[in-house]
């Protein structure tokens, strides 16, 4: 087991652990990384992007998110506030879906080894919001 702090470089770290055959990587994040990753960046530095808040608004509206916080999310400016807006109105459903997709999307990137799965935690306690796959499904 390792712990590695890889900052912006998700495809470099998914391509060096591939190279000297690790078999899972859990990515853990925060909502700008996670949705940039969902948006299949893998170089997530503010340079290298912007947060994509179609996308996060998309996932609010599939989460079931209420008209009044679907206003507001339409001018936030942050991934940030999207998260606090989703905690607000208890969409959990957001929180797994952008996992998903994230996942999705750097599994895609990097092919069936390793095995990817996606955390999402929040800006206080560290707690995990989301995380997909939520249970090791993976046995070797």
């Amino acid at each position: 087991m390792a712990f590695i702090e890889m900052g912006d470089f998700v495809g470099d770290v998914l391509r060096a652990a591939r190279k000297v055959g690790i078999e899972v990587v859990r990515i853990v994040g925060m909502i700008g990384k996670i949705s940039k990753m969902a948006d299949g960046k893998t170089m997530t530095h503010a340079a290298g992007g912007e947060v994509n808040l179609s996308l996060l608004l998309s996932l609010l509206k599939e989460a079931g998110a209420s008209p009044k916080a679907l206003k507001e999310a339409e001018g936030a400016a942050t991934a940030r506030r999207f998260l606090e807006l989703a905690l607000e109105e208890g969409l959990e459903l957001f929180f797994l879906n952008l996992v998903r997709l994230a996942r999705e999307r750097l599994q895609g990137y990097i092919g069936e080894r390793p095995f990817v799965s996606v955390a999402l935690t929040d800006f206080d306690q560290g707690r995990c919001l989301a995380a997909w796959p939520d249970r090791e499904v993976y046995r070797g």
